[in-house]
């Protein structure tokens, strides 16, 4: 199904352009379901999704350190613009989302977390994906004592 969307998408192109599946499957999904739940051209609908920030913390986390590691990139159109733009055009601005994150990206979010909290928009205009495949979870050696650090989600 993937490499059928993408002969669709980028046909005789698709060598000349370089899109991961999980990128090209979120700006699909996005497109989709924002038509599907028919919101208004004038709202604003955002995209998130998890970015493995593991490279990203100063100082690095420990060796063996097992807990969440992502921040949440985001990227954010008018229904309008999203219905009108092209997948290849939705999936630039995912890679442009995702190499944002960096050191002073993750020091903002763990500020944020510390300030008082937003609201978030409606739920139809609203569309989180992850792509649990691309964390590290499964380089843990969790029956061989290899994970010596844990951290559970708090909220």
């Amino acid at each position: 199904m993937v490499e059928s969307l993408k002969s669709k998408v980028f046909g005789e192109r698709r060598g000349s352009f370089s899109c991961s599946s999980s990128d090209l499957l979120a700006a699909h999904l996005w497109k989709a379901r924002t038509k599907a739940l028919g919101v208004r051209n004038g709202a604003m609908v955002c995209l998130q999704f998890a970015v493995d920030i593991r490279k990203e913390m100063a100082p690095p986390l420990p060796k063996g350190f097992s807990g969440n590691a992502y921040c949440l990139a985001s990227v954010a159109l008018t229904a309008e613009e999203l219905e009108a733009g092209s997948h290849e055009a939705i999936v630039e601005k995912i890679k442009e989302a995702r190499n944002s994150i960096n050191g002073d990206f993750v020091i903002a979010c763990n500020q944020a977390l510390d300030g008082p909290q937003g609201t978030l928009p409606p739920l139809n205009e609203l569309t989180l994906v992850s792509d649990w495949t691309r964390m590290p979870y499964h380089k843990i050696g969790f029956l061989h004592g290899e994970a010596a650090y844990v951290s559970p989600l708090i909220e």
